[in-house]
């Protein structure tokens, strides 16, 4: 039923937009609607449309990444990100998204690492992978303490900032951020 509901609803933004083919909000219940419908290449090129009309709309940026990052698209969903950032800077919940994209690099770096076996080959690659891995944290760092700034009282952002400050041995920091928690 609820499936059957949206096509209803759907056919009735489209009515709306047939009226009124520039209205933001019907425009935005469209795309909305075209997600939650798996009709992710219509929501797309709705939003695109979207962002062309409103450049300066960080929303509709953040909701591109969200969209690109559901559809494995991680540089563009990166970009979207950027993009919504740039618009906004104190924007939370692009800020978020993108110290997350970027923390899952660190990550799947160390994933490939503790997978990696004993034989003296993969010792040694494992000791190649550190300064990447290193490099990965160095990158996400910023945007974390960026998150941070933004919401200090944010959980995730205080773990997270614990975990990269422990990895990269800065101790000091660590424990400053430890402590909240």
């Amino acid at each position: 039923a609820a499936k059957k509901d949206k096509e209803a609803a759907l056919e009735l933004v489209n009515r709306g937009l047939k009226a009124y083919p520039n209205d933001p909000t019907l425009t935005k219940n469209r795309i909305n609607l075209l997600i939650q419908l798996e009709k992710v290449e219509e929501a797309k090129a709705d939003l695109r449309k979207a962002i062309e009309a409103e450049p300066d709309n960080e929303d509709l940026h953040f909701t591109m990444g969200v969209l690109l990052e559901e559809t494995e698209d991680v540089d563009g969903a990166a970009a979207a990100y950027k993009k919504a950032i740039e618009v906004n800077p104190d924007h939370f919940e692009s800020n978020f998204n993108y110290g997350v994209l970027l923390i899952n690099q660190a990550n799947d770096v160390i994933k490939e690492v503790n997978n990696l076996g004993m034989s003296k080959a993969d010792q040694k690659k494992a000791k190649e992978m550190q300064p990447v891995i290193t490099e990965k944290l160095k990158e996400a760092l910023p945007q974390w303490e960026k998150v941070y700034e933004i919401k200090p009282e944010e959980t995730t952002a205080i773990e997270t900032l614990a975990y990269i400050y422990n990895q990269l041995g800065m101790k000091e920091k660590y424990k400053e951020m430890s402590s909240k928690l």
